[in-house]
């Protein structure tokens, strides 16, 4: 029995919950990775797992062992890296996930200087709004939006994030402006589609909460369509701070009931960076982070890179 890999196996099992998606992470068979963790129970003569055709549970002895090992893998896996990037870069391939009109504004406009940085470096961008499965889909790191969902991932946060209701002054010459959220049942609201909804939009000031189910004659799962159509008037709309804060600033939109907390069906949270936990220490995911943290740092990070708007000489 190769002992590591039965340890490495066990891990991400217990992990993951389940053999299928560790032999994704692990690149292999399925049959193999079953194959190595009933070689290591059989080795040490404990139940470390409880299986079912549903599920994949740890036992208490397995759960125990489950974070001892880990400790150790960790501690190995950083001997290894601190050797291996001696006099050296990040290298090889990084595959991240990024939701596609983020990366649009805010990351496709460095990847030159990322990749002058890290020239040993190979970058793969998967582009979706989708929130993806990092483990199947062997997704390096991920970028988030919002709250971070599951607890068994490791999140950095990047930069803030806000949701800002705004329309065109021409939209408010003609309709007039909201001064309180009910208002909104008499105006023209585009919203986003998604699974969880869109068309309640939730106020909270002051311990006041409302919640208010708006219509409007248009609804497209594309942040920067419905950008584009308040732009031109086409109504109000309720978009994310990296995206029209810039629109704002500059007078191309106007902002309204900016003294309330307004969200979805989804809660504010933060642009954050995620990844699984086996991948903690990774160089090459540091470096990707590191990289856009510090970019994010300086001035509100929406007020550069918005085609249109370029105040960021007044802003330094």
């Amino acid at each position: 029995m190769d002992q590591f890999a039965a340890l490495k196996a066990f891990v991400i099992v217990g992990e993951e919950g389940s053999f299928v998606k560790a032999g994704a992470v692990l690149g292999v068979a399925t049959s193999s990775v079953t194959r190595q963790v009933n070689n290591l129970e059989e080795h040490l003569g404990v139940k470390l797992l409880h299986r079912s055709t549903r599920s994949v549970t740890l036992t208490d002895v397995g759960e125990k062992y489950l974070a001892d090992v880990s400790r150790v893998l960790e501690d190995l896996d950083q001997a290894n890296r601190s050797v291996m990037d001696t006099g050296t870069g990040p290298r090889g391939l990084l595959r991240v996930s990024a939701p596609l009109e983020f990366a649009r504004v805010h990351i496709a406009p460095f990847l030159k200087e990322f990749g002058d940085l890290y020239p040993d470096l190979e970058l793969e961008l998967d582009l979706s709004n989708r929130v993806i499965n990092l483990a199947e889909e062997r997704i390096d790191v991920a970028i988030r939006v919002g709250q971070i969902e599951s607890m068994s991932l490791i999140a950095r946060r990047l930069a803030g994030h806000r949701r800002i209701l705004c329309a065109s002054e021409g939209y408010f010459k003609q309709y007039g402006i909201p001064e309180q959220p009910q208002d909104l049942k008499r105006h023209n609201c585009i919203s986003f589609v998604s699974k969880a909804g869109g068309r309640n939009w939730h106020f909270e000031r002051d311990g006041e909460r409302y919640t208010v189910k708006v219509k409007g004659n248009m609804r497209a799962n594309n942040s920067e369509i419905l950008r584009q159509s308040a732009l031109l008037g086409g109504g109000l709309i309720l978009a994310p701070d990296w995206l029209v804060g810039c629109d704002v600033t500059c007078g191309q939109l106007k902002q309204v009931l900016a003294d309330w907390e307004v969200t979805t069906n989804t809660k504010n949270g933060d642009v954050s960076a995620v990844y699984l936990p086996h991948h903690r220490g990774s160089q090459k995911i540091n470096a990707f982070v590191d990289f856009l943290k510090a970019k994010y740092e300086p001035t509100p990070y929406w007020l550069k890179n918005v085609q249109g708007c370029d105040l960021l000489s007044s802003s330094e």
